[in-house]
């Protein structure tokens, strides 16, 4: 599935490229030199295919990392003032505070529940995952799973997916594009 996408997107790798030693600094700022920055390299591409987009997913979320502003332009803002300027270092360093921020809360310290807290709201991921387990919190969210419209036109929606399938798999596609970019095996950062 992705594997292919992957593959068919020359393109979207090559930006990807462009923008690893900002997203490499960024995080070196906020988890230290050890930290796999490829995965954040990785959700630039599940997110935009390192394309500076505005979305119209109803949300209006920004840039290469979709970061919502409804829901971040007032803490970003005070801490990084450029931070919705294209290719500005106050664009990646906010992404990589929210993911620090999001992994403090990750009592799992797992990473597939940090980037899952990013793209979906953080306590929603952290009840589910109390046992630490990707396939635990799956089957605890499809407890209660809740239709989402990932693609509408003309105001009509052509297909829905569960709010389950949708952040579970985004941390496996956010595994498998950083394994693209990755450049040492880690011991301390856990994906899984």
């Amino acid at each position: 599935m992705l594997t292919a996408r992957v593959d068919s997107s020359k393109a979207g790798l090559k930006r990807c490229y462009k923008l690893k030693q900002k997203v490499r600094k960024a995080h070196i700022y906020y988890f230290g030199f050890d930290y796999p920055y490829w995965f954040s390299l990785a959700q630039l591409f599940v997110e935009s295919h390192c394309r500076w987009i505005l979305s119209k997913d109803g949300w209006g979320s920004l840039g290469y990392a979709q970061i919502t502003p409804r829901f971040w332009d007032k803490e970003l803002s005070k801490l990084f003032p450029a931070w919705k300027t294209k290719d500005s270092t106050d664009y990646f360093m906010s992404q990589a505070y929210i993911l620090w921020k999001y992994h403090k809360l990750n009592k799992c310290k797992k990473l597939y529940i940090t980037y899952q807290c990013y793209n979906r709201s953080c306590y929603k991921v952290l009840r589910e995952n109390k046992s630490c387990s990707w396939r635990q919190g799956y089957k605890n969210c499809l407890r209660h799973p809740r239709k989402v419209c990932v693609w509408k036109r003309n105001e009509k929606c052509l297909q829905y997916r569960t709010n389950c399938s949708i952040n579970y798999f985004y941390s496996k596609k956010i595994y498998r594009a950083g394994k693209l970019w990755e450049e040492w095996k880690t011991r301390r950062w856990k994906f899984w």
